[in-house]
């Protein structure tokens, strides 16, 4: 079914049940849209979609805090909008989440990492890592076009005067691989032999 305006969408989702709603629109439409949804006990289920191009990248947290339950950034593989509404494991959220994302929080793609929080999502799904996962992460994330050598990884993740092999940080890197690809979108993060870690540019994630 398709509508062209948020209040035409909104009667069809109550009027015409659906397991999901994509959704091309800007978020001055399209966060008042999902909240709506999201509060009605009669669409609430509704996995909900969100497409955005690249100059609007930076609203990502305003769509997860409306309730998007995946959002990706203009050109996208339709494979993986198939992935997100055929695969409802992935997208299974924990009721006792109740924190919200902040505007400082850092976004690649569909990752999201909320530093206040101690959060990361992918694709809207909350993702768990460990303190030093985590922390890796947050550096890729701070410096996304930069490739990051083993040394300022455990500068930046591990606590100070602990020695750390660089072997060690291969292991934790690929911890961290595994628990972003449990979730639709590939692998995010790209090796750079010789040097060390970064994470994949924009769309080419796959």
């Amino acid at each position: 079914m398709l509508a062209t305006d948020c209040e035409a969408a909104l009667f069809l989702s109550r009027t015409e049940p659906a397991a999901g709603m994509l959704v091309d629109w800007g978020a001055s439409h399209a966060i008042p849209l999902f909240k709506a949804i999201k509060l009605d006990a009669m669409t609430q289920h509704m996995t909900l979609v969100a497409l955005l191009d690249l100059a609007s990248a930076k609203e990502y947290p305003l769509f997860v805090n409306a309730g998007a339950d995946a959002i990706f950034v203009r050109p996208i593989d339709p494979v993986h909008l198939l992935e997100i509404f055929t695969s409802t494991q992935s997208l299974k959220r924990e009721p006792s989440l109740g924190h919200t994302i902040s505007s400082n929080a850092l976004v690649h793609d569909q990752i999201v990492l909320d530093p206040a929080s101690r959060r990361c999502l992918r694709n809207g799904s909350e993702v768990d890592l460990t303190v030093l996962e985590f922390n890796m992460l947050h550096c890729l994330l701070r410096q996304p076009n930069r490739v990051m050598s083993r040394r300022e990884l455990i500068a930046g993740a591990w606590p100070k005067g602990i020695f750390v092999d660089d072997r060690t940080v291969n292991v934790h890197i690929a911890r961290l691989r595994r628990a972003l690809m449990r979730y639709p979108g590939g692998d995010p993060i790209r090796t750079v032999r010789g040097i060390g870690y970064a994470l994949r540019p924009w769309q080419l994630i796959s």
